[in-house]
């Protein structure tokens, strides 16, 4: 969640604890805790939409990441559900807990997970109004 907001890891897990109201120590994140922070934090997640052919047959990493090319334009983050487990695709980098620093997507090493859900994530816009 660092990675898609900026902030300093510390600024994330107190505002988890703070979500949460009760854990000193952070040992996994369900996605509603993960998305209700970053709302709060004034960033949207917006649903990546499948075809029926996606929702059916579930895409491996891989294959999401062929599939999704034209989206994956420099800047734009997506959040990505592997089987209980979140990534995050920027660019032509992988970020996950055991590569918190990114890896190519040609060597990452599990690009054979299958991919449950996916989401954009960015900064909301203000309404008009606000």
């Amino acid at each position: 969640m660092s990675l898609l907001t900026g902030l300093h890891v510390d600024e994330v897990t107190n505002m988890l604890r703070a979500q949460r109201g009760y854990e000193t120590y952070i040992r996994g994140v369900k996605g509603h805790e993960m998305f209700a922070v970053l709302d709060s934090l004034g960033f949207g997640c917006y649903p990546v939409i499948l075809t029926h052919e996606e929702l059916f047959k579930k895409q491996t990493v891989a294959a999401w990441l062929r599939a999704k090319c034209a989206m994956r334009t420099p800047g734009t983050k997506f959040l990505v559900n592997v089987t209980d487990h979140y990534i995050v695709v920027c660019g032509r980098k992988i970020y996950d807990n055991k590569h918190p620093d990114g890896v190519s997507i040609r060597q990452y090493p599990h690009r054979r997970q299958r991919v449950v859900k996916s989401w954009i994530v960015r900064k909301k816009t203000p309404k008009l109004g606000d």
